[in-house]
């Protein structure tokens, strides 16, 4: 043996045994800290009342009290609480969405992923298994235009307008199978039903309406006629709405020469995406419909809301929202239009819900008054008020306009007969 060989055999190894590998054993450590630390965001940071990317309510911080520890109350107030004010709850909910979608699902449990970026909305399970509030609203509606208002009003005609939702207009962008989407046949059978019970009552078959209208209102431009991350129609399907109506009940309706179309915002962002939150979502342009001379004296138009405040046609400062809140400001219990240069000197009782507010411009040529009522929020008697305008001698006419997915759970439409 060469003594260089043993040199280096007898000399000890100077290298080091590999580090052991913490980095489990720190992210053990990390898991309990970020659940320490979650609640002292929350008990420290700033609450949110409202999510204006959710256009809705957010729960905040319940009071801890003895009843609503016993009957649990309080354990399900805050279990919302930590829901709605999760750090970063926007960008978690959003990630989760995208990665839905680039796994091939094709939706989240609340929208469905349309094709052209369209968002519609999904039917909840339980209406569908339990269609008992949709049966009750039939039977009230069917009472206020057969029996309530032939009492307190007589003379005065009534008809509905069932608004749909995209998906009933556009099946054709719905994903494979989407099984909870509304569809053309869930108005057609409720209309058929409401014909059995009411068969005074006119219903102009606006689906049909909208759907003949597809074609000269693409779903990939910005005259589509529903918008892409909201449930409700453009003014272009509002106009389409608006005109079927007009024709059913004699009116002439004002042609779209009468209108000047100009867009207001083009990152419109509603409510089906806010139940999806999906980071590449594009805006949807807001286009509105102003009137012309052609149409109508927009300087000459009053509205009032039930306090006496006025009220704008086009509300400026809600573009940065829930834009769709351009039109009136958005909901309100009952408003009071007056047009002096109408047509005719007749009053519309309108019944309604949010869609009626962007179709409510194309109404205003034809009555001198319309008194717009929103049920939800308004608890003033509506027999009081037949039976006022009727002894007033008041020549009336009555629309009521809901959409098909409001029918199926609304709560108020009671309110139309009391």
């Amino acid at each position: 043996m060469k003594s260089s060989d043993r040199l280096q055999s007898t000399q000890p190894d100077t290298k080091h045994p590999p580090a052991p590998r913490r980095r489990p054993l720190r992210l053990a450590f990390l898991l309990p800290l970020l659940l320490l630390l979650l609640p002292l965001w929350q008990l420290v940071f700033p609450q949110q009342s409202f999510s204006t990317a959710e256009n809705r309510a957010l729960t905040t911080r319940p009071v801890l009290t003895w009843s609503g520890w016993l009957d649990g109350s309080y354990t399900t107030a805050f279990t919302d609480f930590v829901q709605d004010q999760f750090p970063f709850r926007r960008f978690w909910t959003g990630l989760a969405t995208g990665l839905r979608l680039a796994a091939g699902s094709r939706d989240n449990g609340k929208v469905y992923f349309g094709r052209e970026h369209y968002l519609f909305l999904m039917s909840d399970s339980e209406q569908e298994q339990t269609p008992k509030q949709l049966q009750l609203n039939l039977q009230d509606l069917a009472e206020f235009a057969e029996t309530t208002l032939p009492d307190d009003f007589p003379g005065t005609s009534c008809s509905l307008l069932l608004a749909p939702a995209a998906s009933s207009v556009l099946p054709e962008l719905l994903p494979a199978y989407a099984t909870q989407a509304e569809g053309a046949q869930d108005l057609s059978l409720a209309a058929a039903a409401l014909v059995q019970l009411a068969p005074d009552l006119l219903q102009p078959d606006v689906t049909a309406a909208l759907q003949q209208a597809s074609s000269l209102y693409p779903a990939d431009s910005d005259q589509r006629l529903y918008f892409r991350s909201d449930h409700h129609w453009t003014q272009s399907g509002a106009y389409i709405a608006y005109r079927t109506w007009a024709e059913s009940v004699g009116l002439a309706p004002r042609e779209p020469s009468a209108y000047a179309v100009k867009t207001v915002t083009e990152q419109f962002l509603g409510t089906t995406y806010a139940k999806a939150q999906l980071f590449t979502q594009p805006g949807d342009a807001l286009q509105v419909w102003y009137p012309t001379a052609a149409a109508f004296d927009l300087a000459a138009i009053s509205i009032t809301d039930q306090d006496g405040q006025p009220v704008s046609l086009y509300d400026d400062s809600k573009l940065d929202g829930d834009a769709y809140e351009y039109f009136l400001g958005g909901n309100h219990a009952r408003l009071t239009i007056e047009n002096p240069g109408a047509d005719r000197q007749r009053t519309l009782i309108l019944f309604k819900d949010s869609y009626a507010n962007s179709l409510l411009p194309f109404l205003l040529p034809h009555y001198a008054r319309i008194i717009m009522i929103d049920l939800r929020y308004d608890r003033d008697s509506v027999r009081s008020l037949l039976q006022t305008e009727s002894a007033a001698g008041t020549e009336a006419d009555c629309l009521i306009l809901y959409s098909y997915q409001q029918l199926l759970s609304d709560n108020y439409l009671y309110l139309l007969n009391r």
